[in-house]
């Protein structure tokens, strides 16, 4: 994904590829036409659209991708690690690689060092990438894909290789940590001298220190500790939503799906680090739309569910809550829960990172990542005990060179709030509404859990009512503040967090198949429904007394 643009061959494709295969065509007897450039997409090479004739009647032709690798170390390796991707194939995982991973056509051509490689297309021709997909659709494909890539592609118990935390994160950056890179060279012009030091440092804002990111080397807290079963495995290597092929359709089923650019295969990656690239990637192209009040909330979604602030946009919160679902799921199967847990903490950490040298981002964007990789790797640290010290020195973006978008100061309250604006006769109460609905809402639900067998609970229930949840707070939040009396409605927004909460545990539950025999996470649920709706009653009967006309 964060290949350098200059090492792609800067000419007309549909000229070169068919200069090059000129003489190919003529040696193999083969014939190509409706040569069609089609846009990279950044990755490293230059695409065509091809149908290939074969005069061969024992040979089958048709459209193919015609990729064109100029001769580099990023590109050199494509075609061997392509194979090697499709002939990694097990009894298990067949039927994903033949689902799941862009096919090979006639053996890669190659003239004066430039690789010319052969695909099949990647579903049918209307087919688009998963970041061109409509935003509806992302959160169950997005958690399809990612339960695709641990579950399906490694079937079986994967290897196990001890790392300590510290070489966990510095296996995912790689070759991103070398000194003279963009990663590092951005870190030192912007934030500091040193990247590695100090050890902790307080950003603008925050209650208490946070780990530096980045001192990863040998004396580091994060060398300290030895993670109990770092998962190797098949990985794509560079799972972003521009190596995602899925149909434009919007009925079309979640598992159609197909992974492209597969010159980062390994057989025994880090299986953490697909699923976290992955959203990442996906959360990035929601930052232009948000503030800085809703990028720090979503920092602790992205560590801990439910991603619940209610400053975060539905569908993103939808988005973050079904891949931690699916990520939740591969730790139950292999019973390493939480290992697990602290392994995407490390995995965050260690993608987080890699946006601080790529092309394409804000200083503003970087910096968020920045703070996100350090809040990740505190998380760690917390698990393990580590005792944050009580200050550390401030770190923040070097105003010099692109100045950090400061929020409006929010203006101070006087002593004595001024009397509310009287609500001119005839006008809907927005406040009194908003509560209707939410009561509307949840009663026939919580009737309905109360009364179920458990183990037939519908996985889309709990999704609903958690993601209604988080969308009544937002709304809540808009409605008192367009209010016309002074009511607090905290008790109520707390109930619908809990709501969202509960709901979520349920969720994740249901989605890993399992039921409630002893029932107390159903229970929890009934109860957090019960005590939302005992808060929205309080708070109707306070709106309609005298005291709030």
């Amino acid at each position: 994904m964060d290949r350098p643009a200059d090492r792609a061959p800067r000419v007309s494709a549909a000229e070169t590829v068919t200069e090059l295969l000129a003489d190919w065509t003529r040696q193999t007897h083969r014939e190509l036409s409706a040569v069609t450039e089609i846009d990279a997409g950044g990755s490293g090479g230059v695409l065509v659209s091809a149908y290939v004739r074969e005069l061969d009647p024992g040979r089958q032709g048709g459209r193919m991708i015609i990729k064109v690798l100029g001769p580099s170390e990023e590109t050199v390796g494509e075609p061997g690690q392509h194979k090697a991707a499709l002939i990694a194939r097990t009894e298990g995982n067949k039927d994903f690689v033949d689902q799941h991973l862009v096919g090979l056509g006639p053996e890669p051509h190659k003239v004066d060092g430039t690789w010319v490689m052969f695909q099949l297309p990647a579903g049918d021709e209307d087919a688009v990438t998963l970041a061109g997909v409509d935003r509806r659709r992302l959160p169950h494909l997005a958690a399809r894909i990612v339960a695709g890539v641990l579950a399906g592609w490694n079937p079986e118990d994967p290897q196990v290789v001890e790392r300590t935390a510290a070489e966990f994160v510095a296996d995912i950056l790689d070759r991103r940590l070398d000194p003279e890179g963009p990663l590092l060279g951005w870190v030192r012009g912007r934030l500091l001298a040193r990247p590695a030091e100090p050890p902790w440092v307080s950003l603008p804002g925050g209650d208490r220190p946070v780990p530096n990111p980045l001192n990863l080397g040998a004396g580091s807290d994060l060398a300290r500790y030895q993670l109990d079963v770092p998962q190797r495995g098949r990985a794509h290597g560079d799972l972003h939503p521009g190596n995602i092929m899925v149909p434009r359709q919007p009925a079309a089923g979640d598992d159609d799906f197909v992974l492209i650019d597969l010159s980062r295969f390994a057989p025994d990656a880090l299986l953490a680090r697909d699923p976290a690239h992955l959203l990442l990637c996906l959360v990035a192209g929601y930052l232009p739309h948000l503030d800085d009040e809703a990028r720090a909330e979503l920092i602790p979604g992205l560590l801990r569910a439910p991603c619940d602030g209610t400053l975060v946009p539905q569908g993103l919160a939808a988005l973050v809550a079904t891949v931690h679902a699916a990520w939740l799921d591969w730790g139950v199967r292999h019973r390493i829960q939480r290992d697990w847990r602290r392994q995407w903490y490390l995995a965050v950490q260690g993608c987080a990172l890699m946006f601080l040298g790529r092309k394409g981002y804000s200083d503003r964007d970087r910096w968020w990542f920045f703070q996100l990789a350090a809040e990740a790797c505190g998380a760690y640290l917390d698990e393990m005990g580590v005792r944050r010290p009580h200050d550390a020195p401030l770190v923040a973006l070097d105003p010099a060179v692109e100045p950090v978008p400061v929020a409006p100061a929010a203006p101070v309250a006087p002593a004595t709030a001024p009397p509310p604006p009287d609500r001119p006769a005839g006008d809907p109460d927005p406040l009194l509404g908003l509560l209707q609905k939410i009561e509307q809402t949840y009663e026939t639900p919580m009737r309905q859990l109360t009364a179920a067998d458990p183990a037939l609970i519908p996985l889309e229930s709990a999704m609903a009512i958690r993601l209604h949840a988080l969308t009544f707070r937002t709304e809540l939040r808009a409605a008192s503040a367009a209010n016309y009396h002074a009511l607090d409605v905290r008790p109520v927004r707390d109930a619908l967090r809990v709501v969202a909460m509960e709901a979520q545990v349920t969720e994740a539950m249901l989605a890993r198949g399992e039921t409630f025999r002893s029932g107390p996470v159903l229970r929890d649920l009934v109860s957090a429904l019960d005590d939302l709706l005992d808060a929205v009653a309080a708070a109707r009967r306070d709106l309609l007394t005298p005291a709030h006309p």
